[in-house]
């Protein structure tokens, strides 16, 4: 979310925009949403209040909210910050979870880790 509003015209904000053309169906917790208004009110970003309200506003109304059921404490992620993105995916029975930050999500969690650059190809490929 911080690189789709950095940088409008790159990767992760076309991502956002298949979201908002309901090309991708974004998955998310309280959690999530907690997470991304703390990072995205951050001084340094210098976001405006009511374009971070706004873009929450979609990801909710887009998206899926997903309940779990059982927490995993000890998700494989080395950043237990990344856990809340895991069990989303995996409780929502995601097709992938999208990060520009594989290395923080390891091969065999139990769903798809896909980059920006690999979602897009995919959704290009698709309409083609």
């Amino acid at each position: 979310m911080v690189s789709a509003l950095l940088h409008p015209q790159r990767l992760p904000a076309r991502v956002v925009i298949a979201a908002i053309q309901g090309r991708v169906i974004p998955l998310f917790d309280q959690r999530i949403l907690d997470e991304y208004h703390d990072v995205l009110s951050r001084s340094k970003f210098r976001f405006e209040r009511d374009q971070v309200a706004l873009l929450l506003a979609d990801l909710e109304s887009l998206g899926e909210s997903v309940t779990i059921a059982n927490p995993a404490p000890d998700a494989p992620t080395p950043d237990p910050a990344d856990r809340p993105f895991l069990e989303v995916a995996i409780a929502g029975r995601a097709d992938a979870l999208v990060t520009g930050n594989r290395r923080h999500f390891p091969d065999g969690l139990g769903v798809a880790i896909l980059s920006p650059a690999e979602l897009m190809n995919e959704l290009e490929g698709a309409t083609r």
